[in-house]
């Protein structure tokens, strides 16, 4: 197991527990702060999915900068397992839900699920992304009202504006790129990239 730090909000500087492994790569500090810099207080009030949450970095850190809520969805039950204690140290367990479930698969989300304001995509870079999209296509209903934030490889770039996501905004780390967009079936758009 390892550590990582909330970069802002009621919790900065409070550690969470990582998955130790190859199965897990958690969003660094420094991207998650240029991430939640970015987004510049649109987490405020605002309801959250983090989708492939594994630790849970990414909505916790939502929720210390005073998101309503957030439903985390990962598959994998050992990570799930160090999700819930993530949740259980923040204290937030009022305020988040745990779906247990391969997004890919999923085919409804539970009647008790607001649409999120927010949604987090931050899978493992050897998934296929063009299923991901595909996934998000198929739940346009529940995300069409959201902003999207996706990290993904870079050499994943060619296909991530091509049918649903609408970028507005693209971010270059290092080998990972973000992206920051909305659900939208087929539609172009140029994107502004740093």
């Amino acid at each position: 197991m390892g550590y990582l730090r909330l970069t802002g909000g009621e919790w900065r500087g409070r550690k969470i527990i990582t998955p130790s492994g190859a199965k897990v790569r958690p969003m660094q500090d420094f991207l998650r702060k240029a991430v939640f810099d970015i987004l510049r207080g649109k987490e405020r009030g605002a309801m959250i999915a983090d989708i492939f949450a594994g630790s849970g970095s990414l909505g916790l850190e939502a929720m210390s900068r005073r998101a309503r809520g957030v439903l985390f969805v990962e598959k994998d039950r050992w990570i799930r397992n160090v999700l819930q204690r993530n949740i259980t140290i923040c204290g937030i367990e009022d305020k988040s839900v745990v779906l247990g479930r391969d997004f890919l698969r999923i085919q409804s989300f539970p009647d008790t699920f607001l649409s999120p304001d927010i949604v987090f995509l931050d899978p493992p870079f050897a998934f296929d992304h063009r299923k991901i999209l595909q996934a998000l296509e198929l739940h346009m209903g529940v995300f069409e009202r959201a902003l999207v934030v996706y990290r993904f490889p870079r050499q994943f770039e060619p296909y991530v504006n091509e049918e649903v996501l609408r970028v507005h905004m693209l971010r270059r780390y290092g080998e990972s790129l973000i992206a920051f967009g909305t659900l939208e079936k087929n539609t172009t758009e140029k994107v502004s990239r740093t």
